[in-house]
């Protein structure tokens, strides 16, 4: 059910634990792997949870797009992705490499899911959790990852001092889920 909390990986519980290095003292490249400290940080640009679209929904792209968008489908879709083809069920998630072509249809019933769009060093986040761009996972905790998703879209509305990099902490949480 989207209302349990599921028992995710434990591995990587201590990396939302992580609190970003100031900008005066970042972290070199070879102490940033061994203290898990940010390359650079990531941004939202738009975020929404539990976001309903009608049935037959159908959203196609080219190319077009200079920033990362994840993709947490509550419902099951159709997707297309430079050319491949998935069936998105219900749990599945993705995060789109920025530029490229893809297609989401949810012809058989509403589309129900949870996304962002967001710029900054995303490839390092993604090789620290050793996870690909334009592959769709199924880490089978959507009440979670739908929380976390939650909290960060909270986090924007109240554009205090901190909320980016509170946002950029609930993106690698996510990301650590995903793993």
């Amino acid at each position: 059910s989207r209302r349990e909390i599921c028992a995710c990986a434990e591995k990587h519980r201590s990396a939302v634990l992580r609190i970003k290095e100031s900008e005066d003292h970042r972290c070199s490249e070879k102490s940033e792997r061994k203290r898990g400290c940010f390359v650079e940080s990531v941004k939202i640009h738009m975020i929404h949870s539990l976001w309903p679209e009608q049935q037959g929904f159908h959203l196609e792209r080219h190319r077009e797009e200079d920033e990362y968008i994840f993709v947490h489908f509550l419902s099951p879709a159709r997707l297309s992705v430079e050319g491949r083809q998935f069936s998105a069920r219900e749990g599945s998630c993705i995060l789109y490499n920025r530029f490229s072509d893809r297609t989401i249809d949810a012809p058989d019933v509403p589309l129900l899911h949870n996304w962002f769009h967001a710029g900054g060093n995303f490839p390092a986040l993604m090789e620290k959790y050793q996870l690909q761009f334009n592959t769709l996972y199924e880490p089978g905790c959507d009440a979670e990852l739908t929380g976390i998703m939650q909290a960060a879209e909270r986090e924007c509305m109240r554009h205090k001092p901190f909320t980016d990099e509170i946002c950029a902490l609930k993106i690698e949480e996510l990301l650590a889920r995903i793993a």
